[in-house]
């Protein structure tokens, strides 16, 4: 299988340390000095502003990493995963506008090989969501644009907490409030749908094709796209809505109690 930018790294761990710092010239005012400590530790260079939260919790920020990393190879069935990339950290989302030119608390380009986080004290960023990226672009490359929603959903189900609901309960909310997208609108314009209906509904269905069905189908669903569902899963894809729906009903037979109005975690 092709793997862009795939290089391989030897998984002992490396303890090199830097600090890079961009001096402040005398005579330019508005210039500033930027200080950042970088260490890589097997495939991954971490990269820590100099002071502030990130910084005074490092060690605990990058064990949260590997647990995230560890647990997303768990959901596709791989041991390890290799490719070498940069994991920076930012202390705001304003320095995250800046870098990355979104203001969330997280990004990943594969492509690059580098993956952002803005973290401080009210700042939790979803590791375990785009941890899953960087993983499946390296095992099952980039996928064509009928497989974006397959791509987050893998993601977030992955990450399967929004404000202490998962994935589960949040899908069987949509269906008893009529608030599911239409599989050709998700899988065809999947990023102007509305974003948490969307990323949760997709979600779901990642995580009840995977249980069900295994990953391999998934992986070449996702690597396909969904015009090839029938031929991947040998059934309709509205027998599998209807399979959800049926187990939904009985396992929650009342509407889960989320308050839509102030539902937010993406």
């Amino acid at each position: 299988m092709f793997r862009p930018f795939l290089r391989l790294f030897n998984l002992c761990m490396l303890t090199v340390v830097a600090i890079n710092c961009t001096a402040q010239p005398n005579k330019i005012s508005d210039w500033k000095t930027n200080c950042s400590v970088t260490k890589t530790i097997r495939n991954i260079t971490f990269n820590f502003p100099s002071n502030g939260f990130a910084y005074d919790n490092r060690d605990s920020i990058i064990n949260a990493c590997f647990d995230a990393i560890k647990h997303d190879l768990s959901i596709i069935h791989q041991n390890e995963y290799t490719d070498t990339f940069v994991a920076q950290f930012l202390s705001s989302r304003k320095e995250m506008l800046e870098n990355t030119g979104y203001p969330s608390s997280e990004s990943a380009v594969p492509q690059m090989s580098k993956i952002w986080f803005a973290v401080d004290k009210d700042i939790s960023p979803l590791m375990t969501h785009e941890f899953m990226h960087m993983i499946t672009f390296s095992f099952w490359g980039q996928p064509p644009l009928q497989s974006y929603w397959l791509k987050e959903g893998i993601a977030t189900y992955a990450q399967n907490n929004c404000n202490g609901f998962g994935v589960e309960q949040i899908y069987a909310f949509f269906e008893k409030k009529n608030m599911l997208i239409a599989i050709d609108s998700l899988a065809g314009h999947f990023y102007a749908q509305p974003m948490m209906i969307a990323y949760h509904q997709s979600a779901y269905i990642s995580q009840y094709l995977i249980e069900t069905y295994g990953v391999q189908k998934f992986s070449l669903l996702y690597q396909s796209g969904f015009d090839s569902f029938e031929k991947i899963y040998g059934i309709q894809f509205k027998q599998i809505l209807l399979d959800i729906k049926n187990k939904l009903d009985k396992k929650y037979p009342g509407t889960p109690d989320i308050n839509w109005n102030t539902f937010k975690c993406l």
